[in-house]
């Protein structure tokens, strides 16, 4: 069995201005291609997330937490996407993901999501003469530099590399959360937990860069440890169903 990537769907409103749930091809196929089963993970509150203030949306109650809980049960990593629109839900499948010690891939507003946790969400718009919007294709926004003893090194063994960028705010820092990468001009690029888990969060966008090396040093190194992930459960499970045929045969 390969293992299963979970995918939160996003908001938006579609050529008609209705508003749907969808999840990129381009965001889909490169896990695919690494040989992932994805999974989709829709909204599970009973509104049109799109046409909902955001201060409506942030009380999850107990019972949709079991729908966010089931869905992350079938996962073996949890890649939390860009997007348009924050909801808490992003927040809840990271913690439970914690929780298991399952690994995380967070780009664009999934790590602003993320690096919210614990603090009020509130971003800080971007004045800057770096091109952090850049839309009209995925390729070189600008540098960031990476500090050295990170997650992020260790995977791409550089200290400075070439991303791509589509946002207009930024986070602050966190008490959560080590900043492990900057642009030229402050902005914070890169984030890792403080405690012992796979997590990459980073505010570009490596899954939508296939050309570029780093990029997919990051995407390949996510899949292992979804991989092992998997492996660990598999063993796990095949433990259990053999102590209860041994209790059965008691």
């Amino acid at each position: 069995m390969k293992p299963v990537i979970g995918i939160p769907l996003r908001s938006a409103l579609n050529f008609q201005n209705a508003s749907m749930e969808y999840l990129f091809e381009k965001v889909r196929l490169p896990f695919k291609n690494l040989g992932a089963i994805v999974l989709p993970i829709p909204y599970v509150q009973p509104k049109d997330i799109w046409n909902t203030k955001g201060s409506e949306l942030a009380f999850v109650t107990e019972e949709e937490k079991e729908e966010i809980r089931f869905f992350l049960n079938q996962c073996d990593g949890l890649f939390l996407a860009g997007g348009d629109k924050f909801i808490e839900q992003d927040r809840i499948l990271y913690e439970m993901a914690v929780q298991r010690k399952m690994p995380v891939f967070a780009t664009c507003l999934g790590m602003q999501a993320i690096a919210t946790i614990g603090n009020e969400v509130k971003l800080q718009e971007i004045k800057s003469s770096i091109r952090h919007q850049r839309r009209k294709d995925c390729r070189y926004a600008h540098t960031v530099k990476i500090r050295k003893d990170s997650l992020l090194y260790e995977i791409v063994g550089k200290e400075v590399i070439q991303v791509n960028s589509f946002h207009k705010k930024c986070v602050y820092s966190s008490p959560k959360f080590i900043v492990t990468a900057r642009a030229s001009d402050g902005v914070i690029e890169a984030i890792e937990p403080k405690e012992d888990h796979f997590c990459i969060a980073v505010q570009w966008h490596p899954e939508l860069m296939p050309y570029d090396e780093d990029a997919n040093k990051l995407l390949s190194a996510f899949y292992e440890q979804t991989k092992q992930y998997h492996l660990q459960k598999e063993k796990q499970k095949s433990l259990g169903d053999k102590n209860g045929l041994s209790n059965t045969c008691q």
